[in-house]
C-alpha cells in the first residue's frame, strides 16, 4: 500500500511537468498554425512553407513529450526552431517585422533547463545574443524580399510577434514558480514522511517510543508549572510469545495492529499513545481527572477481552494487563514510567487481564 502511495505520487509529479511542457508545445503549435493563415493572406510563400513545417515539428515534439521524459532536449530542439523562425521572418519581412523579439525572448529559456554545467546557459544565451547583434547590424537596412510597405500591415504583424514574445515570457517565468512551488511540496512531502518515520511505529502506527518520551517531558513540564498530577499507564499483552509461537508471527503482527487500533479508539485526543517495545504499549494523559487514566485502561482491557481475533480461521482471545501510575508534580516522569512499569508486572504476577493502580 505503502508503494502504491509513492508510486502515486511520483505519477503526480510526472504529470505536472508532462502537463507543463505540453502546454508550451500547444501554444508553439498554435502560433504557428495563426502564422500560416498570416503569410498566407500577406502573400509571404517561403514564410508560410516554413511554418507549415513548424507545425509538423511542434507535432512531433508534442508525440515526443508524451512518449519520453526528455524534456530538456525537447526544450533545446524547441529554441533552435524558434531562432531559425526568427532569422527567416527577418530575412523575407525585414527589421519592421519585430521577429528579432523571439531572439531576446528565448535567451532566457536555457536558464530553465536542468544542464549539468552552470555554463551552458550562460554560453547559448551569448550565442543568442551574438545572433541577435548579428541581426541587428545586417538586417536593420536589410532589403526584405516580402517587405510590406503597409505600416498598418506591419505595425499588426509586429504587435502579434510581441504578444507572442511576451506570453512566452511570461510563460517561461511562471514555469519557473512552478518549478520552485514543486520542489517546495516534494521537499515538505519528504521532510513529512522523515519526520513519520522518525516518530511513527511503521506497525501499529502508534507513536514510537522515542516520539513519546517527547511527549511526555511536555506534560511533566506542563504539570509542575501547574502543580497538577498527570498519568502514565504501561500495558502488555498477556502470553503474547505463546501466540507468536503457536500461531506464527504473522498472527503476533495482526494481534499487535488490532490491539493498538482498540487503544487509538479509546484514548482520547489530549492522550498520547506509542508502542513502548515489542508488544508493550503506553499512553500518557494530561493533567485533569486524575481517575481518568484507570477509566480509560479498564475501557481498553475489557474492548480487547471481548474482542474475537481470527487467525487463520481460527478464533482465539487475548487479554491484555495494565499498570497506571499517577505521577505527582514534585515527581520526575522517569519515576513515574518505572512506578507504572512495577504496577504492570504486579498484575502479571498476580494473574494477567488486570488494571493495577495501587
Amino acid at each position: 500500500m505503502k508503494k502504491m502511495r509513492k508510486l502515486g505520487i511520483a505519477v503526480n509529479n510526472m504529470m505536472n511537468e508532462k502537463i507543463a511542457y505540453t502546454f508550451a508545445t500547444g501554444f508553439l503549435l498554435f502560433g504557428h498554425a495563426g502564422y500560416i493563415l498570416i503569410f498566407f493572406f500577406l502573400g509571404v510563400r517561403p514564410m508560410m512553407i516554413i511554418n507549415i513545417f513548424s507545425v509538423l515539428f511542434y507535432i512531433a515534439m508534442l508525440m515526443l513529450n508524451m512518449k519520453t521524459q526528455r524534456y530538456q532536449l525537447i526544450l533545446m530542439l524547441e529554441v533552435v526552431e524558434i531562432v531559425i523562425h526568427a532569422i527567416a521572418g527577418l530575412y523575407y519581412m525585414g527589421w519592421d517585422a519585430g521577429f528579432q523579439l523571439f531572439l531576446i525572448c528565448v535567451s532566457t529559456i536555457p536558464f530553465f533547463a536542468s544542464f549539468k554545467k552552470r555554463r551552458y546557459p550562460l554560453m547559448l544565451a551569448g550565442v543568442d545574443m551574438a545572433i541577435f547583434l548579428s541581426a541587428r547590424i545586417l538586417a536593420y537596412e536589410w532589403a526584405a524580399p516580402y517587405h510590406n510597405n503597409d505600416s498598418k500591415v506591419m505595425t499588426a504583424l509586429y504587435i502579434y510577434n510581441a504578444m507572442a514574445s511576451i506570453i512566452v515570457i511570461v510563460y517561461i517565468s511562471s514555469y519557473n514558480i512552478f518549478v520552485r512551488e514543486l520542489m517546495a511540496t516534494r521537499m515538505k512531502k519528504k521532510n513529512e514522511h522523515l519526520q513519520r518515520l522518525a516518530t511513527i511505529d511503521p506497525l501499529t502506527e502508534l507513536f514510537n517510543r522515542r516520539a513519546m518520551m517527547e511527549y511526555i517531558k511536555i506534560i511533566d513540564k506542563k504539570a509542575s508549572a501547574e502543580k497538577l498530577n498527570y498519568n502514565i499507564c504501561i500495558a502488555d499483552i498477556d502470553d503474547f510469545k505463546k501466540i507468536n509461537d503457536t500461531y506464527g508471527h504473522d498472527a503476533g503482527d495482526e494481534v499487535l495492529k488490532v490491539v493498538s487500533s482498540i487503544f487509538i479508539k479509546e484514548v482520547p485526543s489530549e492522550g498520547y499513545v506509542c508502542r513502548w517495545g515489542g508488544e508493550e504499549i503506553m499512553f500518557a494523559m494530561p493533567p485533569g481527572n486524575d481517575d481518568m487514566a484507570i477509566v480509560i485502561a479498564e475501557r481498553i482491557r475489557a474492548a480487547i477481552e471481548a474482542h474475537e481475533f481470527d487467525i487463520d480461521g481460527k478464533k482465539i482471545h487475548v487479554t491484555m494487563t495494565f499498570g497506571v501510575c499517577r505521577v505527582r508534580p514534585e515527581e520526575n516522569y522517569d519515576s513515574g514510567i518505572t512506578r507504572a512499569d512495577k504496577r504492570l508486572y504486579d498484575g502479571k504476577r498476580s494473574g494477567k487481564n488486570m488494571v493495577v493502580a495501587v
